[in-house]
């Protein structure tokens, strides 16, 4: 069976709204040190963002998650050697 056009429902409205949406203003809705970001001067900026970041905390999970797959790569990076050794004449 075939739906009538008026049976189907297409979002039009919301597909306008999103046409005439303007680009959002980074500094009205961006972090709220973005402004104090835009006033800083070239060479003040690169001194703020070389800083490095301390290290993040992850739970017990993520870090077995993290060895885990640190595993898996050795192994698969080993069976691909092997295989590519063995096909040698």
């Amino acid at each position: 069976m075939r739906s009538s056009p008026s049976s189907i429902r297409f979002p039009i409205r919301q597909i306008n709204r999103c046409l005439q949406m303007q680009p959002i203003d980074r500094l009205s809705r961006g972090h709220p040190d973005e402004e104090l970001i835009q006033a800083l001067e070239p060479d003040q900026l690169v001194s703020e963002t070389s800083k490095p970041l301390p290290r993040y905390q992850l739970n017990q999970i993520a870090n077995v998650a993290l060895w885990l797959l640190r595993i898996f790569v050795l192994l698969m990076t080993a069976l691909v050697v092997y295989a590519f050794v063995k096909a040698l004449p």
